[in-house]
């Protein structure tokens, strides 16, 4: 259901912020079983570059292949547009731990279930 999709999504992107960046393999499972809107595919991907850094280059090419072989090849002039961005590319650093931390970006006294 889409209340699901949106708890699951909303839990992965809390995650992301605040450190505990999602395995390769379920950004995989969105692009081959979900089949979730490139939109929502390329939000969760650019946040995990922008929060724990840069993909392996293993890693990189199978998020790319399967976003070419599941949205098809006209996501390709897309994607480069991002890994230009350095929203989507291959070893590079980030500097989103530090500066979450000193923007107080995670308020750990917040009740989830009632914030």
């Amino acid at each position: 259901t889409n209340d699901t999709d949106f708890d699951k999504r909303l839990e992965v992107e809390q995650n992301m912020i605040a450190g505990r960046p999602p395995d390769i393999g379920f950004l995989e499972d969105l692009l081959v079983r979900d089949h979730l809107p490139i939109e929502d595919v390329c939000r969760l991907i650019c946040l995990r570059q922008l929060t724990n850094g840069s993909f392996k280059d293993s890693e990189y090419q199978s998020l790319f292949r399967d976003l070419v072989q599941t949205y098809g090849v006209d996501v390709i002039p897309f994607l480069m547009t991002l890994e230009r961005m350095g929203l989507f590319s291959v070893q590079q650093k980030t500097q989103f731990p530090a500066i979450s931390k000193g923007l107080r970006l995670i308020n750990s006294a917040v009740n989830t279930k009632d914030p």
